[in-house]
């Protein structure tokens, strides 16, 4: 947003998907097991390893 990363969505093989988010803006990730109601952030593909 704003051209900053702010949300990485981590995909395990093994277990269940988690986020990193930076909610502050001041790149220091955080780590959410799921997006509650009120968070709803553009969910765009940029890049699949």
């Amino acid at each position: 947003m704003g051209g900053k990363l702010y949300m990485i969505k981590i995909t395990p093989k093994i277990g269940s998907p988690y986020y990193l988010v930076d909610d502050m803006g001041d790149g220091k990730f955080t780590r959410m097991e799921g997006l509650n109601a009120g968070f709803r952030p553009p969910r765009w593909v940029i890049h699949r390893f």
